[in-house]
């Protein structure tokens, strides 16, 4: 484990380990059963865990892969979701900076895909936006583009969205850019779920992932 890791380079660390670790115990024998693969990870994982092999920012995800392991077995496809996880953080490597600008292009990307985008002044309590079937993407004014200097967030910006979240997140990484998972309990906006950008995309937490991104 290394010193002074931030949120990406330890779950980068962590998923590299694990799929070569996977890679060597799969050696040239028989392709192995996607219940055994399971079972491999899963003890790999505990036992990463219990040694404390990778960095405090991932213990709860780790502990979330082994809870998904135990509750549906070959079903929580770990192989596949860590799979997924290298490729979308690979594909945003190298993508630090102009964050601002990718995101403008994100929302012009998002309406030329049938989306609707609006932007209200401020948004300090809950409100309810009427009389809009499409999928729709609702942002702060103080938020963006206030906070995009130089090209660059000087902040999180938080994105209200009522959508699909695969869709959504698809598109984010179409431009390099990653959101956090949705979220019901801190939106300001009735029936929409919060995604958060990051500066540098530096997410705090695993982000949404793309489903089948590696294939």
């Amino acid at each position: 484990m290394s010193k002074a890791q931030n949120y990406n380079q330890a779950i980068i660390e962590f998923v590299d380990a694990a799929l070569t670790e996977l890679e060597q115990w799969r050696g040239d024998s028989a392709a192995k059963s996607g219940k055994a693969e399971n079972h491999f990870l899963t003890h790999w994982i505990v036992t990463a865990i219990k040694k404390q092999r990778f960095s405090n920012l991932i213990a709860k995800q780790l502990h979330a892969f082994v809870s998904q392991a135990r509750s549906k077995g070959a079903g929580a496809n770990l192989v596949a979701q860590l799979q997924d996880i290298q490729a979308q953080y690979q594909q945003v490597q190298g993508y630090e900076q102009g964050m601002g600008e990718r995101l403008t292009a994100l929302l012009e990307d998002v309406e030329a895909h049938d989306w609707e985008t609006e932007f209200e002044d401020v948004l300090d309590e809950k409100i309810m936006i009427k009389g809009i079937g499409k999928p729709i993407v609702v942002l702060c004014a103080s938020e963006y583009p206030a906070t995009i200097v130089d090209g660059e967030f000087t902040k999180p910006v938080r994105l209200f969205v009522r959508g699909d979240a695969q869709a959504f997140a698809k598109l984010a990484l179409k431009h390099k850019l990653l959101v956090s998972q949705g979220v019901k309990k801190t939106s300001l906006v009735k029936y929409h779920l919060t995604y958060t950008m990051y500066p540098q995309n530096l997410q705090p937490e695993l982000p949404e992932i793309v489903n089948g991104i590696s294939q």
